[in-house]
């Protein structure tokens, strides 16, 4: 999500603050935007830039995902970066390469046509598909964790109308499930549209403790 959309975690920042540091990575400067909340203990989201530009080259968003992009290039005014590295946990996670970036010239609508014997998703459950959040919040782990560090994934099912209709940790120290589980029932999210409808969908969400 932070390759294709790098500032789509900032919709899902409640009561945070922001403060502007300067870090350095290597030889580079970079003028950074930190988000952090009052009281908890977790990395807080970052967005580093160029001194006096908006060209973005490191992002540290939820989870333990940190995206690098190098190589900026400005195209019908927008910046695309054509390195990217990901890393999960300082650990190498994806590299993209960005060979040619070119202006679709002509677009045949029919080329957006279902094609024959394409499944109709009109009343079935979509899974694992990117949903905009509008309401989130962090678990309250019990004093006997907070020093430690983990990840839980939850599995949650999001309703038509938006709201977590259910939420089961699938993986994670099995004493810190029943936190996660309780602040992801209270996500609510922009309802997904299959051809315009509303439905359910089956989807993963990511608690850290640090």
């Amino acid at each position: 999500m932070e390759v294709v959309d790098p500032f789509s975690h900032l919709s899902t920042l409640q009561d945070f603050r922001a403060s502007n540091v300067e870090r350095t990575f290597g030889p580079h400067s970079l003028h950074c935007v930190v988000f952090d909340k009052p009281g908890v203990i977790s990395v807080p989201a970052q967005y580093c830039f160029d001194p006096g530009s908006f060209v973005l080259h490191y992002v540290r968003g939820e989870g333990p995902f940190q995206t690098v992009y190098n190589d900026t290039i400005q195209v019908e005014g927008r910046n695309i970066a054509r390195d990217v590295e990901v890393t999960d946990a300082g650990h190498p996670f994806l590299k993209l390469k960005v060979q040619m970036v070119e202006q679709i010239p002509n677009i045949d609508e029919k080329e957006f046509n279902p094609p024959a014997g394409a499944v109709s998703l009109f009343g079935k459950l979509v899974i694992d598909v990117n949903l905009k959040p509008l309401q989130t919040g962090f678990p309250e782990w019990p004093s006997s964790l907070r020093q430690q560090h983990f990840l839980v994934i939850v599995e949650i099912v999001i309703g038509k109308d938006g709201r977590v209709i259910s939420a089961h940790a699938v993986s994670g120290p099995p004493d810190a499930y029943k936190a996660p589980e309780a602040a992801a029932r209270k996500w609510r999210y922009q309802p997904y549209l299959v051809v315009g409808e509303p439905t359910e969908v089956e989807t993963k969400v990511q608690f850290q403790n640090q």
